[in-house]
């Protein structure tokens, strides 16, 4: 019985610490990709971010519901990811000043 408490308690601890080194990172990310300009963003790149920090965001909200970080990771990756493809289009070296 103590076993099986201790190793979920570890796995507890180790989700939480896994999300919280997620929210420091995601704060420096966004805070690297809010002072990028536009047409110097690594549009790729930052798909690949947000795609990692969506996986942390969909474990740590299963693992952890009542935990507020989870769910607000979750909601600020969310958001991110519904602002992607207008990131990229607003990048296509073909989007033109008339376009505007």
């Amino acid at each position: 019985m103590v076993a099986a408490e201790r190793a979920a308690a570890q796995a507890n601890v180790g989700l939480c610490v896994q999300l919280w080194t997620a929210v420091r990172d995601w704060k420096a990310k966004t805070a690297l990709w809010d002072a990028t300009p536009l047409p110097r963003s690594d549009i790729a790149a930052m798909n690949a971010d947000i795609a990692g920090f969506a996986r942390v965001a969909a474990v740590a909200t299963h693992g952890l519901p009542e935990n507020g970080a989870a769910k607000w990771l979750r909601t600020v990756v969310d958001g991110r990811v519904r602002t992607l493809p207008t990131l990229g289009d607003l990048t296509n070296p073909a989007l033109r000043p008339r376009h505007w």
